[in-house]
């Protein structure tokens, strides 16, 4: 598509980064600049979320995985993205990525074909992955909804879902009601999907 190329035929959002990095590197080099570095990882930032923004097949994924690696690799000289305990075995952020925007496409097709309890089934399965969808003009957008919401919180939603399954419903109202006053109210949703939404 237009204005999808830039120099040496890579895609603008590449020739961002590629440019970013050389940005970064130089500042790192002259005497540790850390706001001019910090102003690179932001370039890359940018062009990444408005290439995120694009739809189907209009996205860039060579480059948005080339920006992920990218500030990866700057996080390495400021050391501040952190990976939450259990990582990527039990569906960290890395292998929640693509199960998330593969179900937004299907929820997409889901509603193309206008078969509205799939696609909110599917919306149900993305916000249990910590995600609400927002769909808007310029298409959609995911939005952490446990922005905030700590391992203890999510430790408290998996011990009231224990609780229902033993069928405690005092203990399970008792948990609930700690995680409200934590901040947040459980959603239950379809098919046992649990989601958390802030006060």
């Amino acid at each position: 598509t237009e204005g999808m190329e830039g120099e040496g035929g890579e895609s603008a959002l590449i020739e961002v980064i590629r440019k970013a990095k050389s940005k970064f590197y130089e500042a790192v080099a002259d005497d540790l600049k850390m706001p001019r570095a910090a102003a690179a990882i932001f370039d890359v930032v940018k062009a990444t979320e408005k290439e995120a923004r694009k739809e189907g097949e209009d996205r860039d994924l060579p480059g948005l995985s080339a920006a992920k690696a990218a500030i990866e690799e700057f996080d390495t000289v400021f050391g501040i993205l952190y990976k939450p305990e259990g990582g990527e075995e039990e569906g960290g952020e890395e292998e929640a990525g693509d199960k998330v925007w593969q179900l937004v496409e299907e929820r997409k097709k889901a509603k193309e074909e206008k078969d509205w309890a799939k696609a909110d089934e599917i919306r149900d399965m993305v916000t249990s992955m910590g995600w609400t969808i927002k769909d808007g003009k310029e298409g959609v957008t995911l939005e952490r909804v446990t922005e905030g919401a700590g391992d203890a919180v999510w430790q408290l939603v998996e011990e009231r879902k224990k609780a229902k399954e033993e069928k405690d419903w005092a203990k399970a109202d008792e948990i609930r009601d700690k995680v409200t006053q934590m901040g947040f109210v459980i959603k239950d949703g379809s098919g046992g999907v649990v989601s958390l939404e802030r006060v």
